[in-house]
């Protein structure tokens, strides 16, 4: 892990702080703004600010093609939703992205959590969340999806 940026130092501080035993992490720096890093070329950025702040061409509601143009060749992955904008202000990244031929990907970071591919092993019942009575249907719709996902990356490692 080379950095993590975020306009809120603190919070990002008090991860690192939490991360200091975890391998990887030991020479990690803690910026404010993508602008400030001044670090090694990453290979990958995640992306995982607010969709507020992503996913336009609009200045401060661009931040992947910020990083694009910081960091060319790096290879972005961006948290799902891409943005809270409607549509129209979306599309204009994929020409973008194409002109650039950068690799972009989009999905829900938390599947790659060892915790969560335990759950999907069998180790925990995985129809409760769509089916219990007491989630909204937003909830059981958004745990079935979340399912989905994790089942795509389980049967993509074979």
């Amino acid at each position: 892990m080379l950095a993590i940026v975020d306009p809120v130092v603190s919070r990002a501080q008090s991860v690192l702080q939490e991360k200091n035993a975890v391998s990887g992490y030991e020479r990690t720096v803690v910026c404010a703004g993508i602008d400030e890093y001044d670090g090694e070329i990453p290979d990958a950025v995640f992306i995982g600010t607010p969709p507020a702040f992503r996913g336009t061409m609009a200045p401060g509601r661009n931040i992947e093609v910020a990083v694009s143009k910081k960091f060319p060749s790096a290879a972005l992955f961006v948290e799902k939703p891409i943005s809270s904008s409607f549509p129209e202000d979306v599309v204009p990244l994929i020409p973008y992205f194409q002109a650039h031929e950068s690799l972009v990907a989009v999905g829900y970071m938390l599947r790659y959590l060892q915790g969560i591919l335990l759950l999907f092993c069998g180790t925990v019942d995985m129809t409760s969340g769509a089916e219990n009575e007491n989630h909204n249907q937003g909830e059981g719709t958004r745990s079935s999806e979340h399912k989905c996902l994790v089942s795509i990356y389980l049967c993509q490692r074979g």
